[in-house]
């Protein structure tokens, strides 16, 4: 192939809007991330892991985590190390060496009565090598509280799950991990009323292969799932808060793609429906 020829068909992939990097990861914009009201994560050591003093491999040795056994993280602190408690100590131990079992945040509302208030829950227990999976609850101290699930996600790897929400809002997006051959992530949306829990279960898509992005009322979407090398599908979803908060469809379109061209392939529009869960009330 001639060089400027070549050059020409890299220049048109570079500046593509349908192209995806091969390691692009999940794009979150303008969405607030929801983490543990008291920044800690309930985890699993992998194996045995030694803890130390301070967040660094040269520290003094204070205390080993038996493998398999549970414990309360602070993933936060530093983009290495994990803060844990062990023998009423505070220390240290390489994220590597655990694996994150729940994520559970309590959410004040700033319009809620004094005495009144809700959370979000995302849970997930894992065993090794066993299939397992996520859970979404709401609570609310006045009108009761749903769950939804099962969502899936399993061991194979460590599982990054995450709770994000629309600002100023009761919209949240979970995202769920799933490794086998191929790790796929599925993301579902939930909105909480007070008679009901909103969910809308969106495309698998190959993982780090997405971007949420929300601005001026509207949510966009866009999925990528990866069948190969080569070949892979996208799915994009727009709607606005207040489609979703009546439960209305969300509307998205179909389109295939591959390497070989520059242009992704209108295959069809889709709509995702609602599904609707009671709440359980409180109140007797």
């Amino acid at each position: 192939m001639h060089l400027k020829t070549f050059n020409l068909i890299l220049l048109l992939k570079l500046i593509s809007l349908d192209a995806f990097a091969s390691d692009q990861k999940t794009a979150i914009v303008g969405l607030e991330r929801i983490q543990e009201s008291n920044g800690k994560t309930v985890a699993i050591a992998a194996s045995n892991s030694v803890i130390r003093e301070k967040p660094n491999s040269t520290a003094d040795k204070q205390g080993l985590l038996t493998g398999g056994s549970r414990i309360a993280a602070n993933f936060s602190q530093h983009p290495e190390w994990a803060e844990v408690q062990l023998n009423n100590k505070i220390g240290y131990t390489h994220k590597s060496n655990l694996i994150k079992q729940e994520l559970f945040t309590d959410l004040n509302i700033s319009n809620a009565a004094p005495k009144h208030f809700w959370s979000a829950t995302l849970m997930g227990q894992h065993f090794f090598a066993l299939n397992t999976s996520y859970f979404f609850t709401i609570q609310h101290s006045l009108y009761g509280s749903a769950t939804f699930g099962p969502i899936p996600g399993n061991f194979h790897q460590q599982i990054d799950t995450e709770l994000f929400k629309l600002p100023e809002s009761s919209i949240y997006i979970a995202l769920t991990h799933q490794s086998s051959a191929r790790t796929y992530s599925a993301a579902h949306i939930f909105i909480y009323k007070e008679s009901d829990l909103i969910v809308y279960k969106l495309p698998y898509f190959s993982a780090g292969q997405a971007h949420f992005s929300f601005d001026l009322d509207e949510l966009n979407i866009e999925l990528k799932n990866m069948h190969n090398c080569c070949d892979n599908t996208i799915y994009r979803f727009s709607s606005t808060t207040s489609n979703l908060m009546n439960a209305e469809e969300i509307l998205g379109t179909t389109l295939e793609s591959t390497e070989a061209s520059v242009k992704s392939t209108n295959i069809g529009n889709m709509s995702v429906k609602p599904i609707r869960i009671p709440l359980i009330s409180n109140l007797h």
